[in-house]
Parts: structure tokens; sequence; C-alpha cells
């Protein structure tokens, strides 16, 4: 009996070939992926915002490699702590309706770039941990009624700023 197989996670770990254009050239295989994860880059060996216990990976992965995400129809689960993406790079996450978790933990976003995950109704859990967030932008995630965890850490906000969270229950 022959059985098929659905690859639903990629996990990219201790390489050195993940560059945009290699995303590229394997868009029809990675359709398919429900999640994708980055760690560490063997060849990059950069500590990410001066934490000892995290190696980063900030070259690897920018703001240029979210555009071949895009084409990942399937994604539900996007994990890019420690890279360079920045608030432009979220455009490229609009439409990709099946998110259900994001990990932005240590990135370059800020209350402008949450704009672009306004339109993601699956989404459930939010990691904008020790990222430039200050309070404004969670105003456009008020509308997000399966978020179920919203993580915050190293952020200081204002309880005018969560007053914004207040229509998610």
């Amino acid at each position: 009996m022959k059985r098929n197989v659905l690859l639903m996670m990629l996990v990219i770990f201790n390489t050195s070939w993940v560059r945009a254009n290699e995303v590229s050239k394997q868009k029809q295989a990675l359709q398919y992926f429900q999640a994708i994860k980055f760690f560490w880059n063997e060849k990059d060996g950069t500590l990410s915002n001066g934490n000892k216990g995290t190696r980063g990976h900030e070259k690897i992965f920018t703001d240029e490699s979210l555009k071949h995400v895009k084409s990942l129809p399937n994604l539900r689960h996007l994990h890019l702590n420690h890279t360079s993406i920045t608030d432009a790079g979220l455009v490229e996450l609009e439409g990709l309706n099946q998110l259900e978790s994001i990990h932005l933990w240590g990135t370059r976003i800020s209350d402008a770039g949450l704009v672009h995950l306004a339109g993601l109704e699956k989404l459930q859990k939010l990691d904008l941990s020790w990222t430039q967030v200050k309070g404004p932008g969670l105003a456009h995630l008020g509308d997000l009624n399966r978020l179920q965890e919203l993580q915050l850490i190293g952020i200081t906000i204002t309880d005018e700023a969560l007053r914004h969270l207040v229509p998610l229950k």
C-alpha cells in the first residue's frame, strides 16, 4: 500500500543555504508547508540584540525574503525571531489568510507595521516581544477575533495603548 506523506513543517537549522533566491527556486514544494522556522546559521554566527543566549540570523532573512513567503498560501506558522524583518516587509504577509501564529521576537517591527497584520483573521498567536512596538499600533489588532495569545515581553506599553485590545475577548 502506497501512502502519500505531506510535509507540514520546514525547519531550517544550522544551514547556510537559505537565501531569498533559494526559497524562490523551491516555490512549488514550499507551497504545501504549513510552518517555517529559521534558526542558527553557521556562517552568519551573529548575536542579535546583545542576547548572549540567542544566536541570530539577521543577514539570512530580510524584507526581500518575505516576498517569497507570500507564495506559500497554506502557511499557518511563521517564526521570524531575530531576523532583520522591518515594517516594510510585513506588507508581504497580507493575504496569507491561513496564518495562525507569527513570531517576530527581536525584530525591527514597530507600531507602523502592525497595520499589515490586521486582516489575518485566523491569527491566534502573535509574539511581538523585544520589538520596537510602543503601543499605538495595537489598535490594528483589535479586530483579530481569534487572537488568543499576544506576547509583549520587553516592551513598555501604556494602559492607554492596551485599551486598543479591549475588543479581544
